[in-house]
């Protein structure tokens, strides 16, 4: 049976396709651990997953807790640097020079713990597009979408992973994962056609209501092919490097 995912987690489909699968399952299993502990206010932490960061006492305990769970932090709130670096080198495929930037600009020591964390998180989401407070059941269903896909495609990991950090190799099974995933989040039908209306839905979703953004993206990347996969690695690819909207 065809899944489709729903425009409830298409910002976090956008934010969290950088993290590899292992790091989506252990930050679903911290994510439950933290929730339980800090009590944050579920609206709060859903804005924030959209890139909101209140400036919230139980927000920056889940983040504290989040961080502290990863390796970021130890218990005593001091950075890891080099948990840090390695953990984001894996997140952005491989990419030393952007890890150790991302770690430059974001890892920045505080005397407060759970403002350290709090600040490191809202940097790597604005700069890196890394989402590290993803929901967890979202997470699932987009692991699972993302499963499918590669299971029927056969696409290579590495070529994959290089994808989703804007390196697109002109790969038959990268296609045929690009179009399996324009399939299942109702970019195309079946037989492959565009789906405009739930496109431009789904762009504004991601630009945070940006209706004009949207329609722009949608008028220089939603161009028909006869080839379907084509079409969808164009769109992906397209999206991606106009307005760093990672679908993979």
């Amino acid at each position: 049976m065809k899944v489709i995912v729903a425009a409830i987690f298409l910002v976090t489909l956008v934010q969290v396709n950088s993290l590899t699968d292992k790091q989506k399952q252990l930050l679903a299993q911290h994510h439950k651990e933290c929730l339980d502990k800090s009590k944050v206010d579920q609206a709060i932490l859903q804005k924030a997953r959209t890139g909101d960061f209140a400036n919230d006492v139980k927000l920056k305990d889940h983040i504290l807790c989040i961080s502290q769970k990863a390796g970021f932090q130890n218990a005593a709130g001091a950075l890891q640097k080099q948990v840090i670096d390695a953990k984001l080198k894996e997140a952005v495929g491989g990419n030393e020079a952007k890890a150790k930037q991302l770690s430059k600009d974001c890892a920045i020591a505080n005397a407060d713990p759970k403002l350290q964390a709090y600040n490191a998180f809202k940097c790597l989401y604005q700069k890196g597009q890394i989402n590290l407070l993803a929901a967890v059941g979202q997470q699932k269903q987009l692991a699972q979408v993302q499963r499918e896909c590669a299971e029927k495609s056969k696409a290579d990991q590495n070529v994959l992973q290089k994808a989703r950090i804007g390196d697109y190799a002109n790969d038959e099974k990268l296609k045929e994962y690009l179009l399996c995933m324009a399939q299942k989040i109702g970019f195309q039908t079946d037989s492959g056609s565009l789906q405009r209306q739930v496109i431009l839905t789904k762009l504004k979703a991601a630009l945070q209501g940006d209706d004009a953004r949207a329609r722009e993206l949608v008028r220089q990347c939603i161009v028909s092919n006869s080839d379907p996969k084509l079409q969808a690695l164009n769109t992906f690819k397209c999206v991606y490097q106009k307005a760093k909207i990672n679908y993979l």
